[in-house]
């Protein structure tokens, strides 16, 4: 299932969203899970997609740099050497990146609670 799909009136469901995210037993589970909400963040603006680089605060271009030590799995930086985390000054910038909580486990808790169903 892809996002387009899962988000048409008619398909987006708790069951839908369980689907598109995937099970999160195993670890390579968890990051593929993790990944496929990281596109619901992507579709809906929370985090920055390939094309939407941030200003530097010098006023330099920025670029994506790959980063395995963040999250996300890259960082932004700029000619002059400031660098920017993608998450920064979003909710997700203490929770997701500090490892706490996957993208599709925040996702889902989002839904539940937009719904008003117990999170247990």
């Amino acid at each position: 299932m892809d996002i387009n799909t899962l988000l048409q009136p008619d398909c987006f469901s708790v069951f839908a969203l369980g689907a598109f995210l995937g099970p999160s037993i195993t670890e390579k589970q968890r990051i593929l899970s993790g990944r496929q909400g990281e596109i619901i963040f992507t579709y809906f603006g929370i985090i920055p997609s390939d094309f939407d680089l941030p200003e530097c605060r010098c006023g330099r271009p920025m670029y994506r740099v790959n980063d395995s030590s963040r999250k996300l799995g890259y960082r932004f930086k700029c000619a002059g050497g400031h660098k920017i985390n993608p998450t920064k000054n979003t909710f997700l910038e203490y929770v997701h990146t500090a490892g706490e909580l996957g993208c599709n486990k925040i996702v889902q808790m989002i839904y539940l609670n937009y719904l008003r169903e117990p999170l247990c």
